[in-house]
């Protein structure tokens, strides 16, 4: 978005602090992409889960399915109910751990469960009722799913009389690095869940539809014998480190992070502004903005002082003194026509420079699911339809662009 302050796409009666731009023509060219690498026969499952990083669970699934998508995954029970009440009418399958006494809500709203292991299959096979199962083999990440080594009991899990097993899957805790180790320790991961799956149908059992890969094993390993790739922050378009890959495509950012700016103050040379007067102005004085975002909203409080940046009038500029709650003042000292009521890009396009948020989640200290996984439910999430990718949603907007 080309930003040019008042006359930016959105209109002075806008009313939003801060929001989220969901930018859905993205969105549908980075499931195009991800299924261009995929070998034939091979589905993408979109993960959904940690409000679809972010991004807005129900909204991205109800995309997605326009987009021809019918498998989901998410992380929790309540995260599977919401998206079933939201409409979504495919396979949703619950990734993490779900109560076997929550058997009953599994059922009703027709949710997948993984099994974590045998243990946890009989106890909810105890309830008696057909649910929907994947059955996770643990071959190396050793976090959950039954040991690839225990073949007795990986049998016990498909012979269970209630549960319906419709598929089964790994994950590879190194997919994301290229090393010779660590391609060594996929390698051996995917060759001990080969191993399990041929020992289950050796016995006699389906073992459903089979997954290995998530977003990275999709960039270093596109070419697995699977029915499904579980495509979740490569799905929108942000890569969690800057890593080399095998395969590259193009991707495009979903979603966009802004907010406004509500007024402005002039420093004199060495005065002092924010909580403890953590920043002074410099000889020159400074020109700072108070902008409508903080840290109730998501944003790290470690970008502080310097640490974090913003794009006004499509100029680069630093957030200083301590991030707050509710607003964060940046430096616009180098933006002399900055005003009340422009727009302070924090993820995203202004002019001819970008914010992407591996750049933002690098210079916090952390990585870009859990940045765009801990912005808040009062950012008001805007959908930029695929049709018409140049509209502002905004309810109090709806305005085309202005050339």
């Amino acid at each position: 978005m080309n930003q040019t302050g008042k006359n930016s796409i959105y209109s002075q009666k806008c009313t939003n602090r801060a929001w989220i731009e969901l930018n859905m023509a993205n969105l549908k060219k980075n499931i195009l992409s991800i299924q261009k690498l995929l070998p034939p026969g091979c589905e993408i499952m979109a993960v959904l889960k940690d409000n679809a990083y972010g991004h807005g669970d129900t909204a991205i699934a109800a995309a997605c399915s326009a987009f021809g998508i019918r498998s989901f995954a998410a992380a929790t029970l309540s995260e599977g109910i919401r998206l079933r009440e939201s409409g979504v009418t495919g396979e949703i399958l619950i990734l993490g751990f779900t109560p076997p006494e929550d058997a009953h809500e599994l059922y009703c709203y027709r949710l997948t469960q993984t099994v974590v292991d045998a243990d946890y299959a009989k106890e909810l096979d105890a309830y008696g009722l057909e649910i929907p199962v994947h059955v996770k083999i643990d071959t190396g990440m050793h976090r959950i799913g039954e040991d690839y080594r225990n073949l007795s009991k990986l049998i016990e899990i498909y012979s269970l009389k209630h549960l319906k097993v419709t598929g089964t899957y790994t994950h590879l805790c190194t997919s994301d690095c290229l090393d010779e180790a660590c391609q060594i320790y996929a390698g051996t991961q995917i060759d001990h869940f080969y191993q399990a799956v041929d020992g289950i149908r050796r016995a006699g059992f389906r073992t459903g539809r089979i997954h290995i890969q998530s977003s990275y094993g999709i960039l270093n390993y596109p070419s697995l014998k699977c029915d499904y790739v579980r495509a979740g922050i490569l799905l929108y378009g942000a890569h969690t480190v800057g890593n080399p890959t095998r395969r590259t495509m193009e991707l495009a950012p979903v979603l966009s992070l802004r907010s406004r700016i509500v007024s402005l103050k002039t420093l004199a040379p060495g005065e002092s502004a924010g909580y403890g007067c953590t920043y002074t102005a410099p000889d020159t004085g400074a020109v700072l903005a108070t902008a409508t975002i903080g840290y109730g909203d998501g944003l790290p409080r470690n970008l502080s002082c310097g640490q974090g940046f913003a794009l006004v009038r499509g100029v680069r500029v630093p957030i200083v003194s301590r991030i707050c709650m509710d607003s964060l003042t940046l430096d616009v000292s180098a933006v002399p026509q900055a005003a009340a009521g422009d727009i302070a890009t924090f993820i995203g396009k202004d002019g001819p420079d970008e914010i992407t948020a591996l750049e933002l989640s690098t210079a916090a200290c952390t990585i870009a699911p859990e940045l765009l996984g801990r912005l808040g439910p009062r950012l008001e999430r805007i959908i930029l339809s695929a049709d018409s990718p140049t509209l502002c949603g905004c309810r109090t907007c709806l305005l085309p662009a202005r050339p």
